[in-house]
């Protein structure tokens, strides 16, 4: 089954993100639409996370897809078994609810936010000159999303 990347290669970075907030990564919109199976992440501290989907209605960064707790461990981890419609320009996050993953800290952009983020204006998300060590498969779907 054919997919694309999205994110950046989850590999050992000189910087981590914390726990406890949000992360939005609007570099990299899907480019069609597919269903998220996998991510992988790079994890400083073991923890666990939240994917998230999110849409962008002008206003307001929509969220519509949220998966279930995942655990992450040090170093590596692909976490398998998501099934996370994502359609052409929406973008992937998440939360992590514990741990910290590792981030470049410089030459990426994301958005963050100090919590756990639902649907929430534009203007409540801080832009950050970084990307986590975080990468998503889209695998190609052809049905409905």
């Amino acid at each position: 089954m054919a997919y694309t990347l999205l994110g950046v290669d989850a590999i050992d970075r000189a910087g981590v993100n914390n726990h406890g907030q949000s992360y939005l990564y609007v570099n990299y919109p899907a480019t069609h639409n597919g269903i998220i199976k996998e991510v992988q992440i790079y994890g400083n501290v073991a923890g666990s996370c939240r994917i998230k989907i999110y849409s962008d209605d002008g206003s307001n960064y929509v969220l519509e897809r949220t998966s279930t707790e995942v655990d992450f461990g040090t170093g590596l981890t692909t976490i398998k078994g998501l099934w996370l419609p994502i359609r052409k320009g929406w973008y992937f996050g998440e939360y992590i609810v514990a741990g910290h993953q590792d981030a470049a800290t410089s030459g990426g952009t994301q958005k963050y936010y100090g919590g756990e983020a639902g649907t929430l204006p534009k203007t409540d998300w801080s832009d950050g000159n970084y990307q986590d060590s975080v990468q998503a498969k889209v695998f190609t779907y052809v049905g409905p999303i």
